[in-house]
């Protein structure tokens, strides 16, 4: 087995984790210090959310933890898995697998958020 090293290989990807390790705790700390510290409205409700989500700046960061974390995630899983692959092709092949499930749970997790901001409840 021969082991041939790219140029560049991994910069990007690990500069972008460290990149969105930093915005996932921003994030994570505007989500929590609303919920639980700015206004602690009781009860999470339907129509507790939605009026938090009627504003603009939650619904950025809402969406934005959402993309980020779900950035974080699959870019770690995604460097995990490529120790253990052997050629380019694996790694396109992990890396196109773990971009569609991203951009679809992105759509899953974007279509839950949506009756809150619209106010119309889910069938």
């Amino acid at each position: 087995m021969q082991v041939v090293a790219r140029k560049n290989t991994g910069i990007w990807a690990w500069l972008l984790q460290r990149i969105s390790a930093v915005l996932l705790l921003g994030l994570l700390t505007i989500h929590i210090a609303v919920l639980h510290f700015i206004r602690p409205d009781g009860d999470i409700t339907f129509a507790s959310v939605h009026v938090r989500l009627a504003t603009v700046l939650y619904m950025v960061v809402d969406y934005s933890l959402l993309g980020v974390a779900l950035y974080h995630g699959l870019n770690g899983a995604r460097n995990v898995l490529l120790d253990f692959t052997l050629g380019l092709r694996w790694e396109k092949a992990i890396s196109l697998v773990l971009l569609l499930i991203g951009l679809v749970a992105f759509v899953f997790g974007a279509g839950a958020l949506t009756p809150f901001i619209t106010g119309t409840a889910m069938p």
